[in-house]
């Protein structure tokens, strides 16, 4: 339904990238240009639905869920490539028999999305235009995975002390009580727990050099992920931080943090696998500051959220909402 729906509102944009058209640029100039998917800003689960893919496959790379954790990167899914294992679908199975689609895409790595919007759209290929979303993938990896890993190695009451007793400092959050407690975190709360992360996790004779380093090269490729700014020299220092990351993660194995049955010491994380490319993206489509959804979200508590809670009386809401945005408006 998304794609058929994407077909319909994209279908001038896709006639203009085969035909280009004449249009004014901000400055007045009348130019010729095609309209090129340039880059599409979504989570995880919209990424796998806009390549076509399953869940357990990158939208991005070939690899799979058992694969996530590799090092280097695996080769890149284009759009061409899903495109010819559509069509081997369609030749294997009858697409009607549900039952039987299921089946085969699932062994294919497919979704079951049989005309994708981008098909017909020139220059359009998935593993170009899904850009890298900081909050997403980044910012939510740290708090899903690498402060659940801290909190393993030094126990709830010995992180939340020592995020306690740090020195207070003015427009930082100050963790007074710890973070163990908390049921939700705000984007800020987030970034300000990253600024001290490392300095929390030193000296605890739990946490071993290569456990801190593997800590320490997560925090610099965010950092150097968001630059407003990139040369050649700051793209290779973040391929140089993810491969001491990889280079020191088995520390956090042996450690136990990666213990479990469907685990089992590996790191089947599907951000991890995207974090590969990062630096590719950077230089396909310019700085990932500008892809981030930070600003999207944002949306979500003025536009949902306050309105909820201060101008409904939280029964038969959705016209109430909308009253109170068109009043906030006016």
């Amino acid at each position: 339904l998304f794609h058929l729906c994407m077909n319909i509102i994209m279908k001038p944009l896709k006639e203009c990238s085969k035909s280009p058209m004449y249009m004014v640029d901000p400055i007045g100039d009348l130019c010729r240009v095609r309209t090129i998917y340039g880059a599409h800003m979504s989570d995880l689960p919209e990424m796998l639905v806009l390549a076509c893919v399953s869940q357990g496959c990158s939208p991005i790379s070939m690899a799979r869920l058992h694969k996530f954790g590799d090092y280097p990167a695996h080769p890149l899914r284009h759009g061409a490539h899903t495109l010819q294992q559509i069509a081997e679908l369609q030749m294997r199975c009858d697409v009607t028999d549900l039952k039987a689609l299921k089946v085969t895409c699932s062994e294919m790595g497919l979704n079951g999305v049989l005309d994708p919007f981008w098909e017909d759209w020139k220059f359009a290929d998935p593993c170009q235009f899904l850009a890298p979303d900081a909050l997403h993938q980044w910012h939510k990896m740290f708090m899903d995975h690498v402060v659940k890993w801290g909190r393993m190695l030094l126990g709830d009451v010995e992180l939340d002390r020592r995020l306690s007793v740090l020195q207070p400092r003015v427009g930082f959050c100050h963790f007074s009580s710890g973070i163990t407690r908390f049921k939700q975190h705000t984007g800020r709360e987030q970034r300000d727990l990253q600024r001290v992360f490392v300095a929390i996790m030193a000296g605890s004779p739990l946490v071993n050099t290569q456990i801190l380093r593997a800590f320490r090269a997560y925090l610099d490729f965010v950092y150097l992920g968001q630059y407003e700014r990139h040369t050649d020299q700051s793209i290779e220092l973040l391929h140089t931080v993810l491969t001491n990351f990889h280079a020191n993660k088995k520390a956090l194995s042996r450690a136990g943090c990666r213990d479990g049955k469907k685990r089992k010491g590996n790191f089947y994380i599907p951000k991890m696998e995207l974090m590969h490319h990062v630096g590719y993206f950077t230089k396909l489509l310019g700085v990932s500051a500008q892809f981030t959804s930070d600003v999207t979200e944002r949306c979500h508590i003025v536009f949902a959220k306050v309105p909820y809670a201060f101008g409904t009386n939280k029964k038969n809401y959705p016209p109430q909402m909308c009253r109170f945005i068109d009043r906030l408006e006016r």
